[in-house]
């Protein structure tokens, strides 16, 4: 079985107020339809909002949008140096998460469910942030 170590990167959105990022393993028969729902999971936030993936090499730079949501990870990786894939995720507050494979070698673990999150780098921003109206 094909397993992927990934890092995947909140990199830009409305309310994000500091680094964070997961590594991540998963089998590489992972859909982009299931990475979305992957992705919001571990981050805390609903899906409520569309969602779009993408390949290039900074999220302002898209040079391939990918529109197969039933493509799994083993079709779109490798990626060329220099290519990452993206997910856009509500195109209003325009949250982008960057996903790339890691330098680690991943090795199929039969007692683990994946995808699953190996290690937390900072914190998750709130998707709907409170704030105190003045009166």
């Amino acid at each position: 079985m094909d397993i992927l170590s990934l890092k995947i990167e909140c990199v830009y959105g409305c309310y994000l107020e500091q680094p964070v990022h997961k590594i991540c393993e998963t089998n590489g028969e992972l859909t982009l339809e299931e990475l979305c729902s992957f992705i919001l999971d571990i981050f805390d936030f609903d899906d409520d909002h569309l969602h779009e993936f993408f390949v290039g090499k900074t999220f302002r730079n898209a040079n391939r949008h990918l529109e197969n949501e039933f493509l799994t990870l083993s079709d779109i990786f490798p990626l060329d140096k220099g290519q990452f894939l993206f997910m856009s995720f509500d195109f209003g507050d325009n949250w982008m998460f960057k996903i790339a494979t890691t330098r680690k070698k991943a090795k199929y673990d039969p007692q683990a469910t994946y995808p699953y999150v190996l290690e937390h780098v900072g914190q998750n921003p709130e998707q709907y942030p409170m704030y105190e109206e003045d009166h």
